[in-house]
């Protein structure tokens, strides 16, 4: 695959709580997984590691335009959110996640104030209903 894409037209859509805000800038769900250390006595020069079997969907932020009137989730359920890209085929990237931080900026003269929202994830991650990993 080659070239790039634009974000230009990214969107993100929140099921339950139907949040809506003026999004400046997105940042996927970072998933990771633990390692499991098997080092033993026997071991010698370098540790032993195995991947763990559960991922962390870990989070997502938000980087939003800020209006006091623009109440965040903050104290809402898991809903689904789903960040749709600017691609030819709208790829979506969906999860199940709630409102774990909301930061509005430094407000200073003549600039736009901004927040930073993070959302947790809370269990799985798919692309276009294809779970991550499957």
């Amino acid at each position: 695959m080659s070239g790039h894409m634009n974000a230009q037209g990214v969107t993100v859509g929140f099921g339950t709580s139907n949040f809506t805000a003026e999004v400046l800038g997105v940042t996927p769900p970072n998933l990771s997984r633990p390692d499991i250390d098997v080092t033993h006595l026997g071991t010698t020069k370098f540790k032993a590691f195995e991947p763990g079997d559960l991922v962390d969907g870990g989070e997502c932020t938000l980087r939003i335009a800020y209006f006091p009137s623009d109440v965040p989730p903050i104290r809402g359920v898991a809903e689904v959110i789903t960040i749709t890209m600017p691609d030819s085929g709208a790829t979506a990237v969906t999860f199940s996640g709630y409102c774990k931080g909301f930061a509005p900026g430094e407000m200073t003269e003549d600039s736009r104030v901004e927040a930073t929202m993070t959302l947790k994830v809370a269990g799985e991650v798919s692309i276009d209903g294809t779970i991550i990993g499957d």
